[in-house]
């Protein structure tokens, strides 16, 4: 193809994708414009065929996606060379110019040449391949050839063993769903692989097309395989799931596949959707949701149907115990053979009887008992869903040992919201604080099934196993992780106005004894969360104030439960050992407060002598009078937090200090991935940023440090460390050369800027795809400790950013006691228990002010 003919083609294309692009922007459905994106790489195609087909006799076949005949902009363009013969001479050979030209073009080609009985031998193999073949297209050549294929492939491998396939396919799927997340209600979710995304609905298709020649859901309608009154529904879902995807695929520049933040505003917009950025996206996701929910019911159907194929209901009835209200199960669903029975006089009882088959034996609902529980949550009297009787009725539900099982169930068939309307509101409402990857109300449910896990093998600790077993009102708990985020809204970051939600609903259903307990759940829930990540409990003022919020030992309790099961339920992988190790601390330390008072604070003399002794009382070279005259410079804060063990650990890095400037000790960390190092030098300010600037540099994050200066000058620092390159710091030999650069280090700050700019240079850059839910933060507080000045720093993470906050607290003469480190989604949340050079809190409202500023100019 001439240059000249090749730029005339490339811009025919470009100029029919922008007149595309406009009609989408108009308003276009997703089919409509995925077909003729479609139609118009076929025009190029098959122009392009008949003019370098040469003596070329095979077909050239659309496959996948292009097959179907739909594409979205960015889409990859699958061709199959389909060959009369094996490749054996001129004539057999596929047109090799043509693919030179289409990428000349820049279209995204995949292709392969295979003849018809090498393609039945992949699609034997291959369960990728099966079922992109499954999906093919004639665009030109043989048709007779083309005939053969489609015929042949149809008998041998698409009919070949359906059941193998189809459980393989399911198989494919629920690990794709495990991938993804699980649920339909993401935050971000993934529109092509999620669950009820495109990749399910494709999948859907190709297992009922292994039992019947079926490719349209009309096609399946008029088999009596899916209700006709659905087709629309799907079909509508469908078209806007492909919308959807024309919208990123635009928006992002590349072909994106996850609806992420960064994109949902701009994508609300092209929907017509108003308010302010969140308010928008919210909008859009909550129509996503709906779209995703009718292909998961759809594609839950139609596997379902092909998986259970020929056995039919009949047989069934006969083969499994039917009960008195026509409930049956097959050891995943629980079925319904008429359902809801015409008469309703017997009351909300046979809820109940679903609940607890439901969670007895662990099931599922299958789709005719969902339709049968919608019907009763439009139909059923109000005066089932109010009262003491309904309030007894879903406790006694949440009473159940697995009762996760029947709230979905009766959530999402609307029968929970006639019980507490106000969840209507947080139905399938996004959240936007970059922490949450579920709906609100998907969390909600994800926190029932994580408490219930607890005593199942939870990755918890034996303390928190042995107080779940013995909590004697669980029901409660769970009622109150029910209630606990109905204030949020689209732009809340956290529901934290005063509730008076939870006094009202509990009313209402008749709970008046329960509303002391729950309103304290409600309204502190993040109360114990908060106090373990970010604040140093080990200060006397902050456990007093925490515990004279929780009010007492049962509190305590309770509380310890549902934050596990809240912050369990914030997205995958978010919980990890080291949260359950300071959860557990913070609930020791305060539970021995509840029993003991202000008695368990030691006086500083009385804390010194114990420790001395009982660090004696340790195998290992010192005496007891060298451990006391040690002890003798140690401040308060060492005293009341460090193990006699530890004491002499610390002793034995001072003494090798006369020969190094630095000394280290690395042991494995309280959590799997995480390590505490260890390191003793003299107090100079300005050396937090220093290690955290070389741990940066190597790939290692701080998540909680502990800074221990002497009267002399000592300093011994403890950080709690986790990354990938943790065999740094683990064996000796490494260790020692980490000590040796340190070392080296100390003093150099310009060295160690540069360190971590070549780390940030060679971490990969890419398309900026995330946008803050809220701008950074600054907060300057003292009354939190009676010691320091706590500084709580709001930030997007990134590799630097603890170095880069650390130096300028050293160029600002701040000495930092402690801190806590959190990272949560792409936001570092880093709190720091500062003092100024005199060893003093900040308290001077303009130096205070000066000291925020500068910090926000850093995280900015």
């Amino acid at each position: 193809m001439a240059p000249c003919r090749t730029v005339e083609i490339k811009n025919i294309l470009a100029e029919k994708r922008s007149a595309l692009q406009k009609e989408h922007e108009a308003g276009a459905s997703g089919l409509e414009i995925c077909k003729k994106l479609c139609e118009t790489v076929d025009s190029v195609i098959i122009d392009l065929v008949e003019k370098e087909m040469g003596e070329y006799n095979g077909a050239v076949v659309a496959l996948g996606g292009y097959g179907r005949g739909l594409l979205n902009p960015y889409s990859d363009i699958d061709l199959l060379f389909l060959l009369a013969n094996s490749i054996g001479g001129k004539t057999h050979r596929p047109p090799d110019r043509l693919l030179a030209r289409l990428w000349d073009l820049g279209l995204k080609v995949g292709h392969s040449s295979r003849t018809i009985s090498d393609a039945i031998s992949i699609g034997l193999s291959d369960l990728y391949s099966r079922t992109s073949m499954m999906e093919s297209r004639m665009l030109a050549g043989d048709m007779e050839l083309y005939d053969r294929f489609c015929k042949k492939y149809l008998r041998e491998v698409v009919h070949r063993k359906p059941g193998a396939f189809i459980k393989s396919k399911i198989e494919e799927m629920n690990k794709r769903h495990a991938a993804n997340g699980l649920v339909v209600h993401l935050t971000e979710p993934n529109v092509k692989e999620s669950k009820g995304g495109l990749r399910d609905f494709h999948t859907a298709m190709w297992i009922i097309r292994a039992r019947e020649d079926v490719y349209t859901i009309e096609q399946l309608a008029s088999r009596g395989m899916t209700d006709k009154l659905k087709v629309g529904l799907v079909n509508s879902a469908h078209s806007f799931l492909l919308r959807v995807r024309n919208s990123m695929h635009w928006c992002a520049g590349v072909p994106a596949d996850t609806l992420s933040h960064a994109l949902q505003p701009d994508i609300a917009r092209l929907e017509r959707l108003t308010g302010s950025d969140n308010q928008a996206s919210a909008q859009l996701m909550k129509k996503y949701y709906q779209a995703a929910e009718v292909i998961d019911h759809y594609v839950s159907e139609l596997v379902a149907l092909a998986a259970a194929y020929k056995s039919g209901w009949r047989r069934w009835g006969r083969s499994l115990r039917v009960d008195k209200d026509g409930l049956f199960s097959d050891k995943r669903y629980l079925h319904a053979r008429s359902f809801p029975p015409d008469n309703l006089d017997g009351g909300p009882r046979i809820l109940l009887r679903i609940a607890q088959r439901l969670s007895g034996e662990n099931l599922e609902p299958a789709p005719n008992l969902m339709r049968g529980l919608g019907k009763i949550a439009d139909t059923a009297p109000a005066d089932w869903f109010a009262g003491p009787d309904a309030g007894q009725f879903l406790v006694s539900i949440l009473a159940l040992e697995n009762s996760a099982c029947a709230i979905k169930a009766f959530h999402r068939s609307g029968i929970i919201a006639r019980f507490i309307p106000e969840i209507r509101a947080i139905t399938n409402l996004s959240q936007f604080d970059m922490f949450h990857k579920y709906t609100v109300d998907e969390h909600i449910l994800a926190t029932l099934d994580n408490l219930e896990s607890i005593p199942r093998g939870a990755p918890v600790c034996p303390e928190l196993v042995t107080i779940y077993n013995s909590q004697p009102d669980l029901e409660t708990i769970k009622l109150a992780l029910l209630l606990h985020d109905l204030g949020k809204s689209a732009e809340d970051h956290h529901a934290t106005e005063t509730d008076n939600r939870t006094p009202a609903i509990l009313r209402r259903l008749g709970l008046e004894r329960m509303i002391e307990p729950i309103g304290m759940l409600v309204k502190d829930h993040l109360l114990m969360s908060n106090t373990a990540q970010r604040l140093d409990f080990t200060e006397r003022d902050t456990l007093r104030g925490f515990c004279y919020k929780v009010k007492d030992r049962i509190n305590l309790k309770r509380l310890y439960i549902l934050t596990y099961a809240d912050i369990a339920s914030v997205g995958p992988d978010i919980w990890n050992g080291w949260k359950d190790n300071i959860l557990r601390d913070l609930y020791e330390a305060a539970d021995k407060y509840f029993i003991e008072g202000d008695a368990m604070f030691a006086t500083e003399r009385e804390m010194r002598r114990t420790l001395a002794l009982r660090s004696a009382e340790v195998d290992s070279d010192f005496s007891e009078d060298e451990i006391t005259q040690f002890l003798s410079k140690a401040s308060l804060r060492y005293l009341s937090t460090i193990k006699p063990s530890e004491v002499v650990e610390h002793m034995a890095l001072v003494e090798r200090l006369p020969d190094i400037k630095v000394a280290t000790l690395f042991k494995p960390g309280p959590a799997q991935d995480t390590g505490v190092i260890t390191l003793v030098s003299k107090a100079k300010t300005g050396f937090f940023s220093i290690v955290a600037g070389v741990l940066a540099a190597k790939d290692i994050s701080i998540i909680d440090a502990q800074i221990h200066t002497f009267s002399d000058g000592l300093a011994i620092d403890a950080f709690t460390v986790r990354g990938a390159s943790l065999s740094l710091l683990s064996h000796p030999e490494s260790l020692a050369k980490f000590e040796n650069e340190l070392s080296g280090l100390v003093g150099d700050e310009k060295t160690v800027a540069g360190m971590v700019a070549r780390r940030v240079k060679y971490i990969r850059k890419t398309k900026e795809l995330d946008r803050l839910a809220q701008p950074p933060q600054a907060l300057i507080m003292n009354h939190l400790s009676e010691s320091s000045t706590v500084v709580e720093l709001w930030a997007r993470d990134r590799i630097g950013l603890l170095y880069d906050i650390t130096k300028i607290m050293a160029e600002l003469e701040l000495d930092i006691i402690s801190a806590k480190i959190n990272t949560e989604g792409n936001i570092a949340i880093n709190v720091f228990y500062i003092m100024d050079r005199m060893g003093g809190r900040i308290e001077n409202e303009e130096r205070k002010e000066r000291i925020r500023q500068s910090l926000l100019a850093v995280i900015t």
